[in-house]
C-alpha cells in the first residue's frame, strides 16, 4: 500500500522504541548511513521499516545480530542501496532548496540576534532600524554553512566507522577553527558593509525561508511503496 512519508517515519519512530539498546545503536548507524544515500527520503524509510521489522522479528526470537545481518553492515546497506533507483532530478532540486532555505532561515536569526544592529533593533522593537551586512558576516555565514553541510555528510558516510568519541573530537576541532576563523573575519572585513537594508526585511526574509523549508518538508515525496 502507498503510504505518506510522515506516516511511515512515524511508524518507524514507534517500532524503533521496541527494539532493544544493541539492536537500537545498529539502527541509528544504518538510518544514518541511508540519510547519505542517493535515495528518496521515502526509500530511506521504506528500508527503514523492512530492517527494523526483521530486527523485531530477531528480537522475539533470541537472535544474536550476526544471524540476522552480515558482519560488514556498510557493505549490506550498499547492497540495498544499489538495488534502489536513485534520487530524480526533482528530489534533488527539493531537497537542496529545502536546505537552502532552512540555512537562510537559521543564519538570518543568527545574524539578527549577534549584529549591534538587531541587539538594538530588537531592545528597542524597532523594525524600521537598518540592518547592516558586513563582508565578515557574509564570510562568516558561508563558512558556517560550508560546515554544517559538511559534518552532516560526514556523519552520514561514515556512520559504521566512526564512535562518538571520535565524532566529538572532531566537532570540537570544527569548533575551534570556526572560532578561530570568526576572530579573524573580524578584525579584518567587519568595517567592509556590502549592504544597508531594513531589519523588518531581514525578520520577513527569514521567516519566509524557514516556512518554505516547511512547505518542501511536507510537500508530496515519490518513492518506495509499500
Amino acid at each position: 500500500m502507498n503510504r505518506n512519508l510522515h506516516e511511515l517515519r512515524k511508524e518507524n519512530n514507534r517500532l524503533d522504541e521496541a527494539l532493544c539498546k544493541d539492536y537500537q545503536s545498529l539502527m541509528t548507524d544504518i538510518v544514518c548511513y541511508l540519510r547519505g544515500a542517493n535515495i528518496s527520503e521515502l526509500q530511506q524509510e521504506s528500508v527503514r521499516y523492512d530492517l527494523t521489522v526483521m530486527l523485531l522479528d530477531a528480537q522475539q526470537k533470541q537472535l544474536p545480530l550476526t544471524e540476522v545481518f552480515p558482519k560488514d553492515y556498510k557493505a549490506f546497506c550498499d547492497t540495498i542501496i544499489a538495488e534502489l533507483p536513485p534520487r530524480s532530478r526533482r528530489e534533488k532540486l527539493q531537497e537542496r532548496l529545502n536546505i537552502a532555505c532552512l540555512l537562510f532561515a537559521v543564519l538570518g536569526v543568527i545574524n539578527l540576534f549577534i549584529s549591534r544592529d538587531g541587539i538594538q533593533a530588537l531592545l528597542k522593537f524597532n523594525i524600521k532600524a537598518t540592518y547592516s551586512l558586513s563582508l565578515s558576516t557574509l564570510l562568516l555565514d558561508f563558512l558556517l554553512a560550508i560546515c554544517a553541510i559538511g559534518i552532516v555528510l560526514w556523519i552520514c558516510r561514515s556512520s559504521f566507522e566512526n564512535n562518538e568519541r571520535t565524532v566529538q573530537k572532531y566537532a570540537i576541532l570544527l569548533w575551534l577553527f570556526v572560532l578561530a576563523a570568526s576572530v579573524v573575519c573580524m578584525m579584518l572585513f567587519q568595517n567592509i558593509i556590502l549592504l544597508q537594508f531594513p531589519i523588518w526585511l531581514l525578520i520577513t526574509t527569514s521567516i519566509c525561508c524557514y516556512l518554505l523549508h516547511l512547505f518542501l518538508e511536507r510537500a508530496p515525496h515519490t518513492g518506495a511503496k509499500r
